[in-house]
């Protein structure tokens, strides 16, 4: 597939994919803290410290966010200053299936928002679609972890 498509006078160069980035944000309350990468996500790339812990132990390791299949496209992300809460934006990335494209990035917004509170971890997430968009698909991969205690 063409990263670069022309129509008419107009060319429009094709965003499949996020940037990696080895930078993570923090959420505390208490004996628990959340480590996560800018998107909000827990994943399994980087260093590995990624997760939900309690009193040191590592209760989740996994938490992706997907928009077809993909991950979507990071516009900000920020922690407030008192590390309690997580506000991060996204937007999905081109979709094109065997060449035309389905649907255009920036087509579908996604607002996450994560906070801990006494022990337990809180999430949010909603989107919104424009008219272009009439269907898409969302899914949220988790996996807990094996109760991993940091020392």
């Amino acid at each position: 597939m063409d990263e670069i498509i022309q129509v008419k006078d107009q060319f429009y160069i094709l965003v499949t994919s996020a940037r990696l980035d080895g930078r993570t944000r923090v959420l505390k309350h208490d004996d628990t803290f959340a480590v996560f990468d800018l998107a909000g996500d827990i994943g399994r790339v980087g260093q590995g410290a990624e997760g939900l812990y309690h009193d040191g132990t590592r209760f989740l390791s996994r938490l992706e966010l997907r928009l077809e299949e993909r991950r979507p496209l990071l516009l900000s992300s920020a922690v407030k200053r008192d590390n309690a809460f997580l506000a991060v934006d996204l937007t999905n990335p081109d979709v094109a299936a065997d060449g035309p494209l389905e649907l255009e990035h920036g087509a579908v917004h996604v607002f996450r928002g994560k906070f801990l509170w006494r022990g337990r971890a809180s999430r949010s997430a909603s989107r919104r679609t424009s008219a272009t968009c009439s269907r898409c698909g969302v899914r949220s991969a988790r996996g807990a972890a094996a109760c991993c205690r940091r020392r």
